[in-house]
């Protein structure tokens, strides 16, 4: 698509907010979260098909390995379905895309700051250009994992409509919102964990205090 496009895409309706399973009162994410403009018929029926139903499992190839500060490798990218219980925010990008690229030294820190809340990051490259995906992520310092889309069936399953397109998905696996700005990832987020904050694991904390 056109950067002009990219640049007028934009507002999830509240019609397209939807409740996860069980929450009787669930947040919901105001247009100033949104790019303007996806208020429009077409992207309303596209995103209506995709906000409020469980996240499509991905179709990517290999997650680029990230390295840590400290040079070790990091936390690879999993499934959807590993990814349950956790608060998920995918980025689709283009290695070609100026305003993607743009968006990943932001997006790289909120993940960063997220990460002790229990929220995961993911990014999904278009399928063309990919083949530069992992020398541009290391340069722009994307922490996060990323894999090329495979066909661009994964864009497909989520309904991109421009490009960047960041995805919120909840702890259910739910989808709950789309179109987000890079710029209030982390305001997007935060509303979410009102609904769902983290609680951490203490069942696995007791098993690693006793193994120590």
């Amino acid at each position: 698509m056109t950067i002009a496009r990219l640049l007028t895409a934009g507002t999830i309706a509240s019609s397209l907010t939807f409740a996860a399973a069980g929450t009787d009162d669930p947040v919901t994410f105001p247009a100033s979260l949104h790019y303007p403009q996806v208020e429009s018929p077409r992207v309303q029926k596209d995103l209506s098909q995709l906000i409020g139903k469980p996240a499509p499992n991905l179709a990517i190839g290999d997650w680029h390995e990230q390295k840590a500060t400290d040079g070790s490798i990091a936390d690879q990218g999993k499934t959807i379905e590993d990814m349950k219980g956790s608060i998920v925010v995918i980025d689709f990008w283009g290695t070609w895309c100026p305003p993607c690229r743009r968006a990943i030294p932001h997006t790289a820190e909120v993940s960063r700051e997220l990460a002790s809340k229990g929220v995961e990051f993911i990014g999904v490259s278009n399928t063309r250009g990919s083949e530069k995906m992992a020398t541009l992520a290391d340069d722009l310092g994307m922490s996060f994992p990323t894999a090329a889309d495979d066909d661009d069936k994964t864009a497909s399953a989520y309904k991109v409509q421009w490009w960047p397109f960041y995805v919120l998905i909840d702890r259910e696996g739910i989808v709950r919102a789309a179109g987000l700005r890079p710029d209030k990832i982390d305001d997007a987020v935060e509303l979410l964990l009102t609904e769902q904050p983290f609680v951490p694991d203490t069942n696995a904390e007791s098993e690693t205090a006793s193994a120590g």
